[in-house]
């Protein structure tokens, strides 16, 4: 069972934001026919005050996530390099195996991510006059939904790669 939750998890990470589109989407279509949730459109004041948060939001996060990969590439340049074997700790582990370069695209993904979301937050937030409403707090939605399930991902990595230094050698 773990092995099948690591390959999913091993998918889900190599294309993040199809996947994240795609579950936004499905989501919404779910929740609006199955009707676990009603749906009720923001009137265009809220709209706009929703978006400019979100992309405030999605801003600072890539930008946090901009300072992590610049501390995780410092770190990695001060520490030496060392074969497997010789790594005495789960970071330096970490650092001297291919895990360092994967978490390393894994941050890039999530800050591209990030602001590709904030470039359609905005371009949204510029033409809310010309969409119907209900379209845009469609937008809206599933762009909040992406934004927290980058969220997640990227805490679920910073989770392990910080216990990792806590977890026993294998």
């Amino acid at each position: 069972m773990k092995k099948i939750k690591t390959k999913i998890l091993d998918w889900y990470f190599d294309i993040p934001i199809i996947v994240d589109f795609f579950v936004g989407i499905l989501v919404y279509l779910i929740g609006t026919k199955i009707k676990i949730f009603e749906f009720k459109y923001l009137v265009a004041s809220d709209a706009l005050n929703f978006v400019s948060n979100l992309v405030g939001t999605n801003i600072s996060l890539a930008g946090f996530l901009l300072a992590s990969l610049t501390i995780i590439v410092t770190f990695k340049s001060n520490l030496k390099s060392k074969k497997i074997e010789d790594s005495n700790t789960a970071l330096e582990l970490i650092f001297n195996t291919d895990n360092y370069n994967r978490i390393v695209m894994f941050f890039k993904k999530a800050i591209i991510e990030l602001i590709i979301i904030a470039a359609l937050l905005y371009t949204l937030w510029l033409c809310i006059n010309n969409i119907e409403i209900s379209r845009a707090c469609v937008m809206i939605f599933v762009l909040t939904i992406i934004t927290i399930l980058t969220i997640w991902r990227c805490l679920f990595v910073l989770f392990k790669v910080l216990h990792s230094d806590t977890a026993k050698r294998e």
